[in-house]
């Protein structure tokens, strides 16, 4: 049996979840969960896909995406403005959820991965978990990142510390 060899890349890598997401839909019709998961999946993947990005993975109302290091600055656009785009499309469907957003860059192992014959393409590494374990109040991106962005892009965020992360300019801190 042979297995893939994974490629070293550098990447940015973001964690988006809906908070509150399990209260708002307790009681729901799995047909209509599916649904309204189905429309959060599509917003996403717009947003995502035109900014160079690819969406990884979704694991209920979280989903784990990743844009390559030349896109960074386009990524970190597109992620504060799916983050602004989701009370609105929330409010509409009558969901209390926000989106949280966690993102790092730096490498990853990439290829398909899985069991025989469900392989699919993923990333795994450190980057990844950094990401996953990063506090936030709604939206938080490392030094890493905030490095890698135009002046332009670094003006819609601002310094947050311990530790130092980067939020958007106009962020309503939630604890």
């Amino acid at each position: 049996m042979s297995r893939a060899v994974p490629r070293r890349e550098s990447r940015l890598v973001a964690f988006l979840d809906l908070t509150q997401f399990a209260r708002a839909v307790r009681g729901a019709e799995p047909e209509d969960v599916f649904m309204f998961l189905q429309e959060f999946y599509a917003l996403v993947a717009q947003m995502v896909n035109a900014s160079d990005g690819q969406i990884v993975k979704c694991i209920g109302d979280a989903m784990l995406c990743a844009w390559p290091e030349g896109s960074v600055d386009g990524g970190v656009r597109a992620l504060l403005d799916l983050h602004q785009s989701i009370p609105a499309f929330m409010k509409k469907r009558a969901k209390p959820c926000q989106l949280d957003v966690k993102a790092h860059f730096g490498p990853v192992a990439a290829g398909p991965m899985g069991a025989p014959g469900h392989e699919r393409e993923d990333i795994i590494g450190d980057t990844v978990n950094i990401a996953a374990m990063l506090k936030s109040a709604g939206f938080a991106v490392t030094a890493e990142v905030f490095r890698k962005l135009k002046p332009e892009t670094r003006k819609r965020l601002k310094k947050h510390t311990p530790p130092v992360t980067y939020i958007p300019i106009n962020a309503a801190h939630r604890d």
